[in-house]
C-alpha cells in the first residue's frame, strides 16, 4: 500500500494521545458528543429564537400554514400588482417571546427539510414540555439536530477514506472534522443548522468521486431543500455529470431529481401553499441587500472604505487615524449595495455575480483536465467554488463558508500543503465568527472588546488574509493544471 509521509506524521501525533488512538475511534466519538451535549444548552446567537419561533408554531399549528398564505391569495395579490406588499401581506407573521433578543415577530425563510427537522425536534421536545416553554431544554432538542448531522458527516468521511486508504487514515481524516473548534463553534455553541448542509453536500461530493452520479444528484438536491446556498456547487456536479456520464442517465439522473423535489415539497404542493415555499425561501434576499452581511471578503473591505470617506469630513481626523479607527466604534459593518450602485453607475450584485461566473469557468476548466487523473480534484474544485462564493459574492451571510470545511478537512489527508489549507481555513472563519458573534449569549464576557475588533481594522486584516489564502489556493491548484509548475499528487491506493 502506497502512504503518504503525511500519514505517518499526523499518526504519530495522535496515537500518542490515548483518545487519539485510532485503536478506540469510539473515544474520539463520545468525548467530542458529551462536549456537544453539554454545550447544546447554550442560548447560542439570536438565530436561535428564529428556529424556536419556528418550532413551536409548526408543532402548534400544523406544518402547511407555516410559510403564508394559500397559492390562491398570493397570485391574487400579484395581480393586483401589490408588488412592494405581496411577501409583508400574504407570508405568516409569527408572535413569539424571545430569550435574550429584541424581536417578537418572526416569518419562516428556509427550505422543507430545515422546516421538516425543526418540526421533528420541536415534537420531541413537546413531550417533555408539553408548553414549549423557551429555556435550555429547548436549545438542547434544536441542537441536537446539527449535532447528529455533524456525527453522520463523521461517519461519511471516515466511510469513504476507508475505501481509498487506511482505517487509521480514515479515523484521523473524519475527527479532524469532528474535533475541529470551528465546528464545535457553529454548533452547538452558536446555535446554527449548518452541518445539515455539510452533511448533504459532503456525502453528494463523495457520491460524485464515486461516479455515482444519482446519488450525488439526490443528496445535492437534500442539500439545497435544507438551505439554498448547496446550489453553489451544482456547476461542479453538472459539469462532472455530463462529462463522465452519458447524457442519457443524466436525463434520468435529472428526472429522479425533480421527482424527489416534488416529494419532499408535497405536503405544500398538494395543500395548495407551494408558491408559499418559495415565497418565504426569497424573502431571505431582504436581508442580503448589503454588500457585505459580515463576511471578511472583497465587499466587506469596500463597505469599510466607504464607511471611512463618507465620515472623513464629519470626524474631522486625518486619513491615518479614520483608516487605523474605523468609521466608528459601533460601526455594525452594513452598507446597502444601493449606495455602490449610485456612486459607480453599475449593480453591484451584477458585478459580483459576473465575477462568480469567471471563477466557475476557470474551475470547470480545472476540473476537466484533471478529474480523470486525480479524483482528489473533485473535492478540491467543489471546496473552491463554495469558497468563491463566499469571496466574490454581494451580500453574502456570515456562516455561508461552512460547507467548505468538511470538504477540506477529506482533502486535508493528501498532503501536508492540503492540511495546511484547511487549517488557514478554520483559523480565519473561527475568528471572523468570533468577532461578530463571540461565543453565543451565555458568554459576553468580551463583548466590549469583540465590538471594538468589529468596526476597527483587525477586521480588514483578517479579510485580506482571507482573500490572500483564496488566491494562494487557486494558484496552486490551477498553475499545475494550466502548465505553469508541475505537482505530482498521486492517488491513495489501498
Amino acid at each position: 500500500m502506497k502512504t503518504y509521509p503525511f500519514h505517518e506524521y499526523f499518526q504519530k501525533i495522535f496515537v500518542k494521545l490515548t483518545i487519539f488512538k485510532p485503536q478506540n475511534p469510539i473515544i474520539i466519538i463520545i468525548f467530542f458528543l458529551i462536549l456537544r451535549l453539554i454545550f447544546g444548552i447554550s442560548y447560542g446567537t439570536q438565530d436561535m429564537e428564529w428556529w424556536k419561533a419556528w418550532s413551536t408554531d409548526i408543532v402548534s399549528n400544523g406544518l402547511i400554514k407555516v410559510y403564508g398564505a394559500t397559492d390562491s391569495e398570493i397570485i391574487s395579490e400579484f395581480k393586483n400588482r401589490k408588488i412592494s406588499t405581496e411577501i409583508k401581506t400574504t407570508q405568516r407573521v409569527i408572535h413569539y417571546v424571545p430569550e435574550k433578543y429584541w424581536r417578537i415577530e418572526y416569518k419562516v425563510t428556509q427550505p422543507p427539510i430545515y422546516v421538516y427537522t425543526l418540526y421533528l425536534a420541536g415534537s420531541v421536545y413537546k413531550l417533555i414540555s408539553p408548553s414549549m416553554s423557551n429555556g435550555r431544554l429547548f436549545n438542547f432538542f434544536l441542537n441536537l439536530v446539527p449535532t447528529i448531522f455533524s456525527l453522520l458527516t463523521f461517519f461519511a468521511i471516515y466511510l469513504f477514506v476507508k475505501t481509498i486508504s487506511t482505517r487509521d487514515m480514515a479515523i484521523i481524516t473524519a475527527g479532524i472534522y469532528w474535533i475541529c473548534p470551528l465546528v464545535l463553534l457553529n454548533s452547538p455553541i452558536q446555535g446554527y443548522f449548518d452541518p445539515l448542509i455539510a452533511f448533504f453536500v459532503t456525502t453528494s461530493a463523495i457520491f460524485l468521486y464515486k461516479k455515482q452520479l444519482m446519488w450525488s444528484y439526490v443528496f445535492l438536491v437534500m442539500g439545497v431543500l435544507s438551505k439554498p446556498t448547496a446550489i453553489i456547487v451544482f456547476p461542479v456536479i453538472f459539469w462532472l455529470g455530463l462529462k463522465e456520464h452519458s447524457f442519457i442517465k443524466n436525463i434520468k439522473t435529472w428526472a429522479i431529481s425533480i421527482l424527489l423535489v416534488l416529494a419532499i415539497m408535497s405536503p405544500f404542493l398538494f395543500n395548495g401553499r407551494i408558491l408559499s415555499v418559495f415565497q418565504g425561501v426569497m424573502s431571505i434576499s431582504e436581508s442580503s441587500q448589503d454588500l457585505s452581511r459580515q463576511s471578511l471578503n472583497i465587499w466587506w473591505m469596500v463597505q469599510y472604505g466607504m464607511h471611512i470617506f463618507q465620515n472623513l469630513e464629519k470626524s474631522g481626523v486625518s486619513w491615518v487615524s479614520a483608516i487605523l479607527g474605523g468609521p466608528q466604534s459601533n460601526w455594525d459593518g452594513d452598507v446597502p449595495t444601493s449606495l455602490l450602485n449610485n456612486l459607480v453607475g453599475y449593480n453591484t450584485q451584477f458585478i459580483g455575480l459576473l465575477l462568480l461566473i469567471a471563477f466557475t469557468i476557470i474551475n470547470l476548466f480545472y476540473i476537466s483536465v484533471k478529474s480523470s487523473s486525480n479524483r482528489n480534484s473533485i473535492f478540491i474544485a467543489i471546496g473552491l467554488q463554495a469558497y468563491a462564493y463566499f469571496i466574490l459574492r454581494v451580500g453574502v451571510q456570515i456562516n455561508h463558508y461552512f460547507i467548505i470545511i468538511p470538504i477540506f478537512a477529506i482533502i486535508s489527508m493528501y498532503s501536508s500543503s492540503y492540511f495546511k489549507y484547511f487549517f488557514l481555513i478554520s483559523l480565519i472563519f473561527f475568528f471572523q465568527d468570533i468577532i461578530f458573534y463571540g461565543f453565543g449569549r451565555d458568554f459576553n464576557y468580551g463583548r466590549k472588546l469583540l465590538t471594538l475588533l468589529y468596526s476597527g481594522w483587525i477586521t480588514n486584516l483578517l479579510a485580506l488574509a482571507n482573500i490572500a489564502l483564496f488566491v494562494w489556493i487557486c494558484i496552486n491548484e490551477y498553475s499545475a493544471c494550466l502548465n505553469f509548475r508541475s505537482r505530482d499528487i498521486k492517488l491513495i491506493n489501498k
